[in-house]
């Protein structure tokens, strides 16, 4: 986790202070706090592309999600309810993806609705 008002590294003990904070601060403690929340489904696959060719991502999903709003750690869509990330491997030729939203069917739709936007794969 990074969080800027402690320094600008990953820290895992960052979170872990978070977590201790919440549970000390919060009535009912981090149960209470997580179930005021609404319900996320997040489905993460790898979408392999077996030309090995990646093209131009944005233009091909341009049309299923509009323009990206983040491209700093790859394409990074908010969609109601959620979000959708893509990201190219840099080590294996893989599209990850990271679909979350309010139920379990639509983020797999999602993740479909991806996969036919490439081809079908």
């Amino acid at each position: 986790m990074i969080d800027p008002r402690a320094h600008l590294g990953r820290d895992s003990a960052v979170g872990l202070a978070l977590l201790a904070e919440a549970e000390a601060t919060h009535s009912g403690g981090l149960r209470a706090l997580a179930s005021s929340f609404p319900p996320r489904f997040m489905v993460k696959e790898k979408i392999e592309l077996t030309d090995n060719k990646f093209g131009d991502l944005e233009t091909r999903f341009a049309a299923l999600l509009g323009a990206p709003e983040d491209r700093r750690d790859g394409l990074r869509w908010s969609i109601a309810g959620g979000f959708v990330h893509l990201r190219a491997s840099n080590t294996e030729p893989i599209l990850r993806v990271v679909v979350e939203t309010a139920s379990a069917q639509e983020s797999e739709d999602r993740i479909q609705a991806l996969r036919e936007q490439l081809g079908g794969r």
